[in-house]
């Protein structure tokens, strides 16, 4: 995107090293850096995922739901508009809580 990993770290509020770790796979991504990723960007959410192909096969942990079904929700919840989003996502924290 013709971006340094300085320009695009401050852009994203993190240092360049955070960028590297990123891009490295060091750190996971958060849903609001992903987010905040796509609008430094310019590019959909779905930017990053259509190179996935339909089956990725990954670990399961017990209890996981599906990594299909997390990717759709994941799509969904970027949709939710701004001031709609926060009720969303504390309901699923609620409902997670054991």
């Amino acid at each position: 995107m013709g971006l340094s990993q300085t320009e695009l770290g401050r852009a994203l509020g993190v240092t360049f090293q955070q960028v590297q770790k990123y891009e490295r796979g060091t750190n996971r991504l958060s849903a609001a850096m992903l987010y905040r990723l796509t609008r430094v960007l310019d590019v959909p959410l779905g930017f990053f995922f259509d190179d996935l192909p339909d089956h990725i096969p990954l670990p399961a942990a017990a209890g996981s739901p599906p990594w299909r079904e997390t990717l759709d929700m994941l799509r969904a919840y970027a949709t939710i508009p701004d001031n709609r989003r926060h009720p969303v996502y504390a309901l699923v924290r609620a409902l997670a809580e054991k």
